[in-house]
């Protein structure tokens, strides 16, 4: 094996337990914002499918709802912003 062959091979190997640990990293942060924002652990071992399955469809149905809350704050703000506008005749 010569010594530029060695160096390569040596190269990769160290990428690609760089590259190991960061994508640990990456998915202990995405499980983390996951059980902050919707309160449900989907790392740990479930006894059933059925359960994980409920708490998965449990996480959806929060985030779909906290969702529509924000889309309808903007909208209400919006709608509140043209009211006003119009009260001091301010519409263009």
């Amino acid at each position: 094996m010569t010594l530029e062959k060695y160096t390569e091979e040596r190269k990769q190997k160290m990428l690609y337990e760089l590259s190991k640990d960061y994508n640990k990293l990456v998915i202990a942060y995405v499980y983390a914002k996951n059980y902050l924002e919707y309160g449900v652990d989907v790392t740990r071992v479930w006894d059933t499918a059925t359960l994980n399955t409920a708490n998965l469809e449990k996480a959806y149905v929060k985030g779909r709802r906290d969702e529509n809350e924000r889309w309808n704050n903007s909208m209400n703000n919006l709608i509140d912003s043209i009211e006003h506008n119009i009260e001091h005749n301010e519409v263009r």
